[in-house]
């Protein structure tokens, strides 16, 4: 005969220690839930920032595109203001000075609110954003540099006889950078015809453009 099997069960012993696994499983899943919450709101925090910042490089980008188009823009006329003597070589000198200023004060002001943005794009992403912000902000320098050359010529002309003697070549150069007439093209005469200037702000803000698509975009 087999000896007889016992089935005595210590019960307070056996639920005290099942107590003791379920509060320290207990400990655990909160631990483990308390991690994964705080991942997730950096997470969110991180991606919260990169919108804020994509958003407000992205509009300072295209507020300094559209003000570079509207500082070229080919025409002068409705710009000059009243109180100016155009019968003079003086008065049309200060006129042309005048309009000069006002469409580079725009440029000037989004140029450098984009410096600013550019350190904080830096900071916050990686260096690979600077050369991409600098082509853009070099076409601000031609920019200047093309008004400058062509108030010093208006100047020397409304002074007499220009003393400065440049190429034909270099002052359509020059004047290319100053007015983008293709602003009155159409698109097929514009593909044929491009403005160099143009083009260079153009690819400018559409690499600027991808960068921060990418930002925004990536995974956390």
């Amino acid at each position: 005969m087999l000896p007889q099997i016992s089935c005595s069960i210590d019960w307070p012993t056996t639920l005290k220690s099942f107590t003791e696994l379920l509060l320290a499983a207990s400990g655990v899943i909160a631990t483990g839930l308390a991690v994964y919450g705080v991942n997730a709101w950096k997470r969110q925090q991180i991606a919260q920032s990169d919108a804020d910042l994509s958003v407000r490089l992205s509009k300072t980008v295209f507020r300094l595109r559209n003000n570079l188009r509207d500082a070229r823009r080919p025409s002068y006329t409705y710009e000059i203001p009243n109180g100016f003597n155009l019968d003079d070589d003086k008065g049309r000198f200060e006129a042309f000075e005048h309009i000069i200023n006002a469409r580079w004060s725009p440029v000037s002001t989004s140029a450098t609110e984009l410096e600013v943005l550019s350190s904080e794009a830096e900071a916050h992403w990686d260096s690979d954003i600077v050369p991409k912000i600098k082509k853009l902000l070099d076409c601000c320098h031609e920019l200047y540099g093309a008004m400058s050359f062509a108030l010093r010529m208006a100047k020397e002309r409304s002074d007499g006889p220009p003393q400065t003697i440049n190429s034909p070549e270099y002052e359509k150069e020059q004047n290319d950078k100053l007015i983008d007439i293709t602003q009155y093209y159409d698109d097929e005469s514009r593909s044929r015809h491009p403005n160099t200037l143009t083009v260079k702000i153009l690819d400018a803000v559409a690499d600027i453009t991808t960068y921060v698509n990418s930002k925004r975009l990536r995974k956390k």
